[in-house]
Order: structure tokens, then C-alpha cells, then sequence
């Protein structure tokens, strides 16, 4: 969740200093250029927002996500271990190293996650060359 404030944080902060900059952005006497680097700036601040919105929706969706219980197949909310990884289906966060285990956090849109949705214990998967063999599921 840290990883997830951290990365809101650092965007909002790229938001204020795109803002700053279009408030004291002064109109010069060649005008279009001055629109045209206004423009440019929204767009910016546009693309800030959508991807805070993001993050947003992803912590929301982690908050969601209720205490790990064994589970019988993999679903929003499963820790997957498998042959060829660990993973945590619940928002695109990525790579994580938790007491020196990495963790791929990964979204049940994904390719890989929406191909492990509701295998069970056991279950193989050929994913991008490699095999995934489902060892256990919280």
C-alpha cells in the first residue's frame, strides 16, 4: 500500500509544478506560442490525473480485498504460488519483495492473471514459454 501512496504522492506533486507553471506562464506577444505551450501543459496535467485516478482505483480495489483464506482456485484476492512465481491477484502494483519473497502483484485483467483465474491446486498453465504448475493458493 506504501508502494501505491508513494507513486499518488509523486504524481500529485508532478501536478502542482505542471500547474504552477501554467499560472505563472506569462501571454507574450507572440500569442500561438503561448497557447500552444498552455495547451501542452493541460495535456500534461490531463495525463497526471488520469494515471493518479489509476492508482486510486487500485488502492481502493487492494483495500477491498478481504483477509487471505485457503481457497480452492485462484481468485481476486488469491496469493498464488506456482512454479514459476508468486502472485497476488489484485491490481497492476508489480514486482514487490516482501521479508525477501517476491511477490508479483498483477492485475486478474491481466494476460497472465486472467489465465490463472479459477485453476486450482495442481493445475498446469503454458503462459509466454514457460509452465506454471499451481503449488498453493491462500
Amino acid at each position: 500500500m506504501q508502494n501505491i501512496d508513494k507513486r499518488i504522492a509523486d504524481i500529485q506533486a508532478d501536478i502542482d509544478a505542471t500547474h504552477e507553471s501554467m499560472r505563472s506562464e506569462t501571454k507574450s506577444s507572440a500569442g500561438d506560442k503561448y497557447e500552444t505551450s498552455r495547451e501542452m501543459m493541460q495535456q500534461e496535467m490531463d495525463k497526471q490525473n488520469k494515471a493518479k485516478l489509476e492508482l486510486i482505483k487500485q488502492k481502493d480495489l487492494l483495500l477491498r480485498i478481504g483477509d487471505s483464506k485457503p481457497q480452492h482456485s485462484i481468485q481476486l484476492g488469491s496469493l498464488a504460488i506456482t512454479t514459476n512465481g508468486t502472485f497476488y491477484i489484485a491490481a497492476a502494483v508489480g514486482k514487490v519483495v516482501l521479508e525477501n519473497e517476491t511477490v508479483f502483484v498483477i492485475s486478474s485483467d491481466s494476460p497472465l492473471g486472467s489465465k490463472l483465474l479459477g485453476l486450482s491446486v495442481g493445475d498446469k498453465l503454458g503462459f509466454n514459454g514457460k509452465e506454471y504448475a499451481v503449488k498453493t493458493i491462500y
